[in-house]
């Protein structure tokens, strides 16, 4: 995948729009919170066909998904499945069966969903732009004010302020960051009814990833197993219990 070229943000838009220590898993103590209002805000699971993805995840959670955004630059759409707490899950997929003949986004996706549908990235969200803008100025990264995507109909959807584009931070297995302003995000009725994200799944250390989070890390509910970087499960707490959701990471 070296061949791959760079891809710049207007190309690389609609993937914007989520350590065993030893052998034990250990998420970070929720009692260590800092002060940042950082959390989950959502996780991006690229799949191969976007109606059958989306219909296995239904059927593995009870959880209903509600049409997204579709991305004219990328050949790409994506569809909603609202965890709770103002979490979801975005699942998303080429569309145009042509678009990675002239896309840079369409081929990078099809060359990353070649062994199966894999989570792309995760993205923690914040109250503030203040804060938003303090994350930025420590990371030495531009804030993005600029909608994600388009609706059915064309119209522009809801704008989410963030640093840096997840182009830049999902590839290596990092979340990129976002502020936006609060309106609840209800859940669909369905078999299951969701609450919020439990816990993620990732790769790498907790020492690693605080370099790049920061101390609002201790707000993050984060298991790290140690193995490859990127998102390996999702913990959803529901009706029914946690429910778990396992792909493979995004291959780098």
């Amino acid at each position: 995948m070296e061949d791959i070229p760079q891809l710049d943000r207007r190309q690389f838009m609609s993937l914007a729009g989520a350590t065993l220590v030893g052998t034990a898993m250990a998420a970070v103590p929720a009692n260590a919170a800092a002060k940042s209002s950082l959390a989950i805000d959502h996780v991006s699971l690229g799949v191969r066909d976007l109606f059958e993805g989306s219909a296995r995840l239904n059927r593995e959670t009870g959880i209903t998904g509600i049409e997204g955004s579709w991305f004219p630059e990328g050949g790409m759409a994506n569809r909603y499945f609202r965890t709770g707490n103002n979490t979801y899950i975005e699942v998303e997929a080429i569309i145009d069966p042509f678009a990675a003949e002239t896309m840079i986004t369409a081929r990078h996706l099809v060359e990353r969903l070649r062994g199966g549908d894999c989570f792309l990235g995760w993205v923690a969200r914040v109250n503030t732009r203040e804060e938003l803008d303090e994350i930025a100025a420590r990371l030495k990264s531009k804030v993005v004010d600029a909608p994600l995507g388009l609706g059915a109909d064309g119209s522009a959807k809801p704008n989410y302020v963030r640093t840096p584009e997840a182009f830049t931070t999902w590839t290596k297995g990092l979340p990129n960051f976002m502020y936006w302003d609060g309106r609840p995000k209800p859940v669909v009725p369905g078999p299951t009814k969701p609450s919020g994200i439990a816990w993620l799944e990732i790769g790498g250390t907790q020492a690693a990833m605080r370099d790049w989070i920061g101390p609002g890390i201790e707000n993050l509910p984060l298991k790290f197993n140690g193995k490859a970087p990127g998102v390996h499960a999702v913990g959803v707490e529901s009706d029914r219990g946690i429910i778990e959701i396992r792909r493979r990471p995004l291959p780098l």
